[in-house]
């Protein structure tokens, strides 16, 4: 088997809210994932993305 077939397709997406779900995606292996921004207003978005820029930062 080739190592394109081996890989993922499409990484895992999904709305960070615990730093353990990362550390478990990294234990199999997963080097990206997609993270999801739920449909808000302009100004909690710009919150959130600053929320998440902190989170993601740690990695």
């Amino acid at each position: 088997m080739n190592a394109r077939a081996t890989r993922c397709p499409s990484p895992p997406a999904f709305t960070p809210t615990d730093a353990g779900v990362i550390h478990a995606y990294e234990d199999l292996g997963v080097e990206r994932v997609a993270l999801i921004l739920p449909t808000l207003s302009r100004d909690e978005s710009l919150v959130a993305l600053d929320e998440l820029a902190a989170f993601v930062a740690k990695y």
